[in-house]
């Protein structure tokens, strides 16, 4: 998978708020992390490395040794400018995901960790309300419809997939304009619980929704959905990218969020710098962040590509798997 490197500038202090994304927030741990020079040099493949640095330092994650018995490896990649591996760690009970239960690790061309981010559960399994469903894929996802006020027909499984999250793929059933992936997953809630769910993703017919909802696989309640696609009030900026709480193309396709700024931080939105109405930049610029390509790696924006969404302010560079990370608009689409 080709990556283009990307340099964001930050030109203030500010957290970047991404409540506009969805109509309800999926319930995540809180993220802890240790930075600095955490390990010394070895000659361990990156993977090795990772795994043993986070099982050292467990405790001081607030983690128990058994919440990392169970982890997949869900991407790793090597920048070539710098020699640093990244690490992207799931965590899984039973061989079940956790939905957000994510690890990054940093490790620099000599072995060492230098950067170390977790969102693991801690007490995965005291936590864990089951560990099998009472209820099937189908009729979790009927209960799905009927809570977006859906009315399906002919639901078909096109394909079992299997293995511990028992995954299938169902028909479209005149509620999604896709066919209908469905698994179980382990869902942490605010109450401190964590659940065992069925995740299913439906795309309405009309288009203007693309949910991902996640359907108690005791009860049939959908307990959490999060729409991948936002819709807002006509005019305001919109922006082509993998949406929240997906990390890479490999885990969301390209979606159009319009007006994610938050009204609070950014009462005029994200290209607004002097606090008075009206966009300063209609690039890649604003109050939060510069966002520019940095392919020689000298962070400096001279000569690199930043991206222009015009007076619309309409980001809609598209991204192409097939191409180079500096073809078509590739680069475009990443800093996006």
């Amino acid at each position: 998978m080709h990556r283009t490197g990307i340099s964001c500038l930050l030109i203030a202090a500010l957290a970047v708020s991404v409540s506009g994304l969805a109509n309800a927030a999926i319930t995540t741990e809180p993220a802890r992390v240790q930075q600095g020079l955490l390990t010394g040099p070895t000659t361990d493949s990156a993977r090795e490395v990772a795994t043993t640095y986070l099982e050292k330092a467990a405790a001081e994650f607030g983690l128990r040794p058994g919440d990392l018995e169970d982890t997949v490896v869900r991407d790793e990649y090597s920048s070539a400018h710098n020699g640093v591996t990244h690490i992207y760690l799931r965590q899984r009970l039973n061989g079940i995901e956790v939905v957000n239960g994510d690890s990054n690790v940093n490790i620099d061309r000599e072995g060492r960790v230098f950067f170390a981010g977790t969102r693991f559960v801690s007490n995965l399994v005291g936590r864990a309300n089951a560990n099998s469903p009472s209820i099937g894929a189908l009729e979790a996802l009927l209960s799905a419809a009927m809570h977006l006020e859906l009315q399906p027909n002919e639901l078909e499984l096109l394909r079992s997939i299997g293995g511990p999250a028992a995954a299938a793929l169902f028909s479209r059933g005149g509620i999604s304009l896709e066919e209908i992936p469905v698994k179980l997953m382990y869902l942490p809630t605010d109450k401190g619980e964590v659940r065992l769910v069925w995740e299913a993703v439906v795309r309405l017919p009309d288009g203007q929704h693309w949910y991902d909802l996640f359907i108690d696989a005791l009860t049939g309640e959908v307990l959490e959905k999060f729409d991948w696609i936002a819709n807002e009030a006509a005019g305001e900026p919109e922006y082509d990218v993998i949406p929240l709480p997906a990390d890479s193309p490999l885990d969301s396709p390209q979606t159009t969020v319009v007006g994610p700024s938050d009204s609070t931080a950014s009462p005029f939105r994200w290209h607004d710098t002097d606090g008075a109405a009206g966009a300063e930049f209609t690039d890649t610029r604003g109050n939060n962040v510069s966002a520019v390509t940095d392919l020689d790696g000298n962070d400096f924006p001279f000569g690199e590509t930043r991206p222009d969404g015009g007076a619309g302010l309409i980001f809609d560079f598209a991204w192409d798997p097939l191409l180079g990370p500096t073809d078509g608009t590739n680069k475009e689409a990443a800093v996006v």
